[in-house]
């Protein structure tokens, strides 16, 4: 059966599950009296990395969002490797500082001397979801 668009119900506006600072929304048409005509698309952009546990678009399908989006990451910070986990910047990584955040995903080099082999051992670091891994101590 065929239906004319002016019976199809609108859609509110997309609300998010676990919104963040680094969520942005953006949608493919303009709102019609507050609401979004069906077909009309909705796409979540991340400051902070790509989105995770879910889809980055979904299409407003006669008044009901198709399927839900999924969540912006959470970054990491530095002073965690360098502060609390031990680990000294390694000169070859951007520069850092001690309150630096960073995207999911992002890589960092730390050093730690290990004073039981008198040899330096360089890690490298990934943000995952707001934890670097892998979780490792630099012995002191």
């Amino acid at each position: 059966m065929l239906m004319h668009l002016g019976y199809l119900h609108k859609c509110e506006s997309y609300i998010l599950r676990n919104s963040t600072q680094f969520d942005e929304l953006q949608y493919s048409r303009q709102p019609d009296e507050g609401k979004y005509r069906h077909g009309t698309f909705v796409t979540l952009s991340c400051s902070s990395g790509p989105v995770v546990e879910g889809k980055d678009k979904t299409v407003c399908n006669n008044g009901k969002w198709q399927e839900p989006l999924g969540r912006c990451p959470y970054m990491c910070n530095v002073a965690v490797l360098w502060v609390t986990r031990h680990f000294l910047p390694d000169r070859v990584t951007p520069p850092q500082t001690k309150n630096d955040w960073q995207k999911h995903l992002a890589q960092r080099v730390g050093k730690c001397y290990n004073r039981y082999n008198g040899k330096t051992d360089s890690i490298t670091f990934t943000c995952q979801d707001g934890y670097w891994d892998p979780i490792v101590v630099c012995p002191q």
